[in-house]
């Protein structure tokens, strides 16, 4: 039992009735050729910095009534590679009788141009298109015009840069409380958000899967919620919480140990106001930035007693 826990908590499972097929139906997911690096990170080939390479941007559609995903893909990575072209990696979907590849390839010690590997790849009978396109800076390339899903919607990646000044930048210019009440509320309407859109599974099931969809789309890498047998009240035991994780440079700069959530903490707050109604208050109880190795939450139901904004 992990500690601080204290009695009346129970974890959350998923229900046996939202099984990993009906959600890859729902969310038209199809998992093909994936592969992970030991550590568990799974590296998304859509930008590439190498400064002094000749970096390309690559995007391949492949007839599949012609062959199949895996004969075409070894075809079109076999010639690459002859190429002496390598691939720094590459990201499949497939759609009705079609797949499509888009990644980043590094030319620089390719025996033949862009262009010339375009005519040879573009030749093959199962393809349908093949655009290749070098980078406009040397030693950087970009897939162009890509839309990403998730669960259906549209979706979006940040940099860890990009992160920090979501996530600290409103306290560098607005001072830490002020900073802190404007970021909360930030991720409050983001889990409002999300928290009505898993209920139309029923209360209980998206309680359930809150926390599974918090892991999938990176927030955290693993994450527990226990709720207390008496009502009124959430834990939630994350690891490696990303808001956090990019915060800890820039405390450990300024020498200070201190809890450091408050767009997660919004968002928990806000998934259960959606999700259960009603008001929450959310209290960061550890943190990582504070000695922890991990950050966990408390939730009570506003009136039971608890921590605001």
């Amino acid at each position: 039992m992990p500690r601080n826990r204290g009695p009346g908590w129970n974890p959350r499972s998923t229900p046996a009735a939202i099984d990993l097929e009906t959600l890859l139906l729902r969310t038209g997911a199809i998992p093909i050729g994936m592969s992970f690096q030991r550590d568990g990170n799974f590296p998304v080939p859509i930008i590439e910095i190498r400064p002094g390479r000749r970096l390309a941007d690559a995007a391949i559609e492949v007839d599949l009534s012609e062959a199949s995903g895996d004969a075409a893909a070894q075809r079109i990575f076999r010639a690459i590679l002859e190429a002496n072209a390598r691939i720094l990696g590459f990201m499949c979907t497939m759609k009705g009788s079609s797949m499509a590849c888009v990644g980043i390839l590094d030319l620089t010690d390719s025996r033949v141009g862009a262009e010339d590997l375009r005519s040879a790849i573009s030749g093959m009978r199962f393809v349908r298109s093949f655009e290749i396109s070098e980078g406009p800076v040397e030693g950087f390339a970009a897939v162009r015009g890509i839309a990403l899903e998730s669960a259906g919607a549209r979706s979006v990646l940040m940099s860890t840069r990009a992160l920090s000044g979501l996530f600290g930048g409103a306290a560098d210019y607005l001072g830490e409380e002020a900073g802190a009440a404007f970021t909360y509320y930030e991720g409050l309407f983001a889990g409002r958000g999300m928290g009505g859109y898993l209920l139309q599974f029923g209360r209980d099931a998206a309680l359930a899967m809150l926390p599974r969809v918090w892991e999938a789309r990176g927030y955290a890498t693993r994450m527990e919620m226990l709720s207390d047998t008496g009502g009124g009240r959430h834990r939630f035991e994350v690891r490696r919480l990303i808001e956090c994780e990019v915060l800890s440079p820039r405390y450990r700069e300024r020498g200070w140990r201190k809890r450091t959530s408050n767009y997660f903490r919004g968002m928990i707050a806000g998934a259960l106001s959606a999700l259960e109604g009603g008001e929450w208050d959310v209290e960061e109880v550890e943190c990582v930035n504070d000695g922890s190795d991990r950050c966990a939450f408390e939730a009570r139901r506003r009136g039971i007693g608890g921590a605001g904004p």
